[in-house]
Order: structure tokens, then sequence, then C-alpha cells
């Protein structure tokens, strides 16, 4: 499972942010999908589709409560999917489908704590692992401020304060014993992106673009050879136009390669280890993004 590339300035203190519904309107949470693929030996995830949730300053009353509504990115009257309600720590989600509320996430939990509450997700049943008990919490810091990270002892997916799964808004935190695997791809509030994966390859600068969709996105064209590669990859771009900030990450979203490139056509030396990486080229607000396989 890959880990999120994080925007962050750090800090050293930590406090729980107290937020109201006004944290989750106007927001975007993109989820990426993965089956995983198997190229010449090597087994990785691929993204193969997305889902999209936004919510706008829309409010509702819902049993005399205060909600905002959540839509699948589009035409909000023909795809209305529940409610959110925020209270201080915990998040709650009244289901279009529902009579009544589920904890969402409780950002208030501390090492040791047991969370025996039942809680909504959307693609799978709580499993017969036991309780679900705190086994970490850290911070993470995202654009200057430190968000609560609270793992679990039986989850893949730790929750992040005042944006919710690492494996995605309103799936489940569980690990994925199958062929495939999930993940928050982006989150925005308001105008700004505050967190990003490896695969996104958006304006960072601008709200969670809804045109992500695939792993090799591109907005100008790039081509990428020999791959899976040995010692040297050569890369070609179409229509150069200036200086391309060229990064290579691990599965974990590390940065272990970067270069600024200004020809058309370059031959890299990167010195990775045998693996599969993630491959990012920026100019200005165009981008492309490929998955690479190292090969001894």
């Amino acid at each position: 499972m890959k880990k999120l590339l994080l925007l962050f300035i750090l800090f050293s203190s930590f406090q729980l942010i107290a937020q109201s519904n006004a944290d989750v309107m106007n927001s975007r949470w993109i989820n990426g999908y993965y089956e995983v693929q198997n190229n010449g030996g090597f087994w990785f995830p691929e993204l193969v589709s997305t889902t999209k949730y936004c919510t706008s300053s829309d409010d509702t009353l819902i049993n005399g409560l205060s909600y905002v509504k959540l839509y699948s990115c589009g035409a909000p009257s023909a795809n209305y999917r529940g409610a959110l309600r925020v209270d201080q720590d915990r998040w709650y989600f009244h289901s279009r489908d529902s009579a009544t509320e589920m904890l969402l996430y409780d950002f208030g939990l501390n090492l040791g704590d047991t969370l025996k509450e039942a809680f909504y997700t959307e693609t799978a049943l709580p499993p017969s692992w036991g309780p679900m008990i705190v086994t970490q919490v850290d911070t993470l810091p995202v654009l200057g401020v430190a968000r609560k990270h609270i793992w679990f002892n039986n989850s893949s997916g730790a929750w992040i304060e005042g944006i919710g799964c690492e494996q995605g808004l309103l799936w489940d935190p569980y690990p994925n014993i199958s062929n495939f695997a999930i993940a928050l791809e982006c989150f925005s509030h308001g105008d700004t992106t505050r967190l990003a994966s490896s695969n996104y390859n958006g304006n960072l600068n601008q709200a969670c673009q809804l045109t992500f969709s695939l792993r090799e996105e591109a907005s100008f064209p790039a081509r990428m050879y020999p791959n899976p590669c040995k010692d040297h990859l050569t890369l070609e771009i179409g229509q150069y136009a200036g200086p391309l900030e060229l990064r290579i990450y691990s599965a974990r979203g590390e940065e272990l390669f970067s270069r600024t490139l200004r020809q058309t056509k370059t031959t890299l030396y990167p010195d990775l280890p045998e693996g599969i990486y993630t491959v990012i080229g920026t100019h200005k607000n165009r981008s492309f993004i490929r998955r690479l396989v190292v090969a001894e």
C-alpha cells in the first residue's frame, strides 16, 4: 500500500484542532482504487479508477441537526450521497439511504483507547479481528498545521485529523488482503490542496482537480524508456517550452531523485535499487506522471 506524499512544514508541538461544519464546506476528496499488476515479475498496484466527493456551502437540517451535503462530484441534485456533520473532534455521516447518522471519524482518540462505537464505511463491513485499539498516535504537519495521525491495531490506513482516512473518504481503514489497494489521492479545502499522494499530478495551488483519473495522466506529451530499466532512463518531452522539474518517488512517497531538465531528450542515471517507482514531471501548471520499474 503506497503512503501519502504530504505537503508539510515541520512543527514541534501539537494541539487538537476544534472543528465545525465550516471545515468541510467547499471541500474535495479524490479516492483511488488500485489493482495489483505484474510487469516482468514485479508486482505493483496500478490505479484503475477514482471516486470523487465534493461539498459546497450547502447545508441541511436532518432531525434538527445541521449537516453539510456531500455529493459525488458532478451535478449535485443527481449525485447526493449523504451529509456530513462535524462536532468538535468527531465527524458523523448521514447516508441518503439511512434514517440515522453514524460516526465517521473520532479524532479525539488517544493512545490505548478502544473504539467501541460502530463507524460508517462504504467499502467493507467491520472485520472480525477484535476491537479497534489505538496503537499509535503521531502528528503530520500539513501546510503548517500539525494534524493528529491515528493508527489502529488492525488497520493499514490511519485517520488524519480534519481530513479523513488515508485510504479514502468513506472508505475503510482495514488491511487489504486481496489483490487491490485503496488510497486518498487528494484532499482540498477551498482553493488549496492540503494533501496529495505521490500519484496526484494536479496543481497543488488549487483545489483537487476533478480531471485526475488514471495514473498515467499527462497534460503534455512525454516518452520514457526503457521501462523496465536497469541503470539508465531516457526521457523525451514533446512541445518543450522551458525547464522541466523531474522527481522520482518510492512506493512510500519518498523523493529519491530530482533533476531540472532543459532539453527535449535527456538520459538519466538515477541509481535506484530494484523496485517500482513514480516519476513526476512538472512545468508551470502542466505535468505528467509515469510508473517506472527498475530491474537488475
